[in-house]
């Protein structure tokens, strides 16, 4: 019994009728063709057997909505003529081994296994787990702030100078004049932004500053830029998630943790169909440690 049920549970796994129906569909284009599996195709033939006009018209259809005329149908064999010539030629030139070509490859590929994977949802008891071993899920304080740069063009001290002298000079007016100061790629009235949001614009001991300043205020803050006026207009304090958000995000991590995991298997079962050789072994090793612990 437990070997009936082994076969039944692997008979409905997607990734194993995956793999099932592309051997089907190679062995049986061998068998009513006799090409495949003969060796190699002409590297200058390009067949455009039944199979691929069915791919090439459901393609028409999905695209129109009804099915292609003769004429319809040739143009897009003549399309697709022109394509496998050029991608033919691209791969005799090595294009293929380009890396970004081989990234989109293995993306592509990617996808087409994740079509594969079913995993079950959590259950109420393991999101709840899954939360109690987290600090409560919240959104970060953030800061309005209007900023004007000042460039290092003519030194480091220079620039701070300007800085201060321009905080100083905005801080006594009524209505500041931001057009004082030096072009930047980021605006000046800036809303929303996170510690980590203005750590990746302006580096982080200015994220640092900028939080620590007393809203209101002019002053001046180095960047990773040069220097900057800067004056905090508004500070939203954290805010805990509800908890249908946080239940909702629970559950997310932890379907994406297990869609992780199944990604890893299925890769796992091609990588064992191909032989690597590696010429340091200390790095074989290192390798072996790293899938040991990848595949846990």
């Amino acid at each position: 019994m437990r070997v009936i049920a082994l076969i039944q549970r692997i008979a409905s796994d997607r990734f194993v009728q995956f793999l099932a129906v592309g051997a089907a569909l190679y062995l049986g284009h061998a068998v009513l063709t006799g090409s495949p599996l003969r060796g190699p195709r002409d590297a200058r033939l390009i067949e455009i057997d039944a199979g691929r006009l069915e791919l090439l018209d459901a393609e028409f259809v999905r695209e129109h909505f009804r099915r292609p005329s003769h004429a319809e149908l040739a143009e897009r064999v003549d399309q697709y003529i022109d394509t496998e010539v050029l991608v033919r030629e691209a791969r005799a030139l090595g294009f293929d081994e380009d890396l970004v070509v081989r990234r989109r490859l293995a993306q592509k590929m990617r996808f087409l296994l994740e079509d594969t994977v079913r995993v079950q949802a959590p259950k109420a008891e393991e999101i709840e787990a899954f939360l109690a071993t987290r600090d409560p899920p919240h959104d970060p304080d953030r800061l309005d702030l209007e900023q004007v740069f000042f460039s290092e063009r003519d030194g480091v001290q220079a620039a701070w100078d300007r800085a201060r002298a321009a905080a100083a000079a905005l801080a006594s007016e009524t209505r500041p004049d931001l057009e004082v100061g030096d072009p930047f790629v980021v605006a000046r009235a800036l809303e929303g932004q996170t510690r980590d949001r203005l750590a990746r614009d302006f580096g982080a001991p200015f994220a640092a500053a900028a939080f620590a300043l007393i809203p209101g205020r002019w002053q001046a803050v180095r960047s990773d830029y040069g220097a900057h006026a800067v004056r905090v207009t508004r500070r939203a304090p954290t805010q805990a998630w509800a908890r249908e958000q946080a239940v909702e995000s629970a559950s997310q991590q932890i379907l994406a943790a297990r869609r992780a995991k199944a990604n890893r298997r299925r890769l796992a079962v091609l990588r064992a169909q191909y032989r690597t050789e590696i010429a340091d072994p200390d790095l074989t090793a290192a390798l072996a440690a790293l899938r040991e612990t990848l595949e846990r």
